[in-house]
């Protein structure tokens, strides 16, 4: 974790990438959230769009942050996979 900076110095790039990142994935529970309520059906698809969007970025900067060494990334070992991947069962649904 990185404590925030009190001394009144700029922002430096791991800040402002942790600060984007953070308002990604709030914005994109807000969008997810209001869509599951929402039906309008106009709405309803710009909230799609827009929380898709969110996630996006969310996922391009975050890359962008474990590719600069500011989100360390551990890979969980092939057992735990493994063993969570056991828990589900294939379902298979067909569409009406």
């Amino acid at each position: 974790p990185v404590a925030p900076s009190i001394n009144g110095a700029p922002p430096n790039d791991r800040a402002i990438a942790t600060g984007y990142l953070l308002n990604q994935k709030s914005a994109a529970l807000n969008y997810a959230g209001a869509l599951l309520e929402c039906a309008n059906p106009s709405l309803r698809s710009f909230l799609e769009k827009a929380f898709l969007n969110s996630s996006r970025h969310a996922y391009d900067i975050w890359q962008y942050m474990v590719k600069k060494g500011y989100y360390p990334l551990s890979p969980a070992p092939d057992s735990e996979i493994k063993a969570i991947a056991s828990i589900y069962q294939p379902i298979n649904q067909q569409l009406q």
